[in-house]
């Protein structure tokens, strides 16, 4: 538990409750309340502040983690020695909401490579449109066709560029 206005004091909780009926958001995502039990005491926290929880359902210390999107399968890109890329199989541990512990396959001090992705914005649009950023003919219709879905990008291809 982290409490922001006391100086993100951080104090130790165990869950003590977790309820049956889950409730969904206005974007679908589906929460149950649950209620924990902070086990120590701090001066600087009182009652009706405002506080983080966190819960770790399980954890590893000592693990090599790379990015979660670094892993592909069972493989992860790693820059070899003579600065080509090679290509390892590992075998993966847990896996959070931004990293991935593996349990075999690398080694500490391997260079993990990330896949990057490219969009290309030269292709020639049917109809002889020129294409807006992102590749997308302006106005938001694709190729053939077809159309954005309802609450797809904005005509002008991708935010931000």
């Amino acid at each position: 538990v982290s409490v922001s206005s006391a100086d993100d004091e951080q104090l130790a909780a165990t869950v003590s409750n977790v309820g049956l009926l889950a409730s969904t958001d206005s974007s679908g995502v589906v929460t149950y309340p649950v209620t924990v039990r902070v086990s120590q005491g701090s001066q600087d926290v009182r009652p009706g502040m405002s506080a983080t929880v966190s819960i770790v359902i399980d954890q590893v210390s000592g693990a090599i983690n790379v990015p979660n999107q670094a892993v592909s399968g069972n493989t992860v890109e790693v820059e070899g020695s003579d600065g080509d890329t090679e290509t390892r199989t590992v075998e993966t541990g847990l896996v959070g909401d931004s990293t991935t512990e593996i349990l075999s396959g690398l080694e500490v001090g391997d260079t993990v490579l990330i896949p990057q992705v490219s969009v290309s914005t030269d292709a020639a649009v049917p109809g002889g449109d020129e294409a807006a950023a992102g590749g997308l003919p302006s106005g938001g219709s694709l190729p053939g066709g077809g159309a954005m879905p309802s609450g797809g990008m904005p005509s002008g291809g991708f935010p931000g560029g």
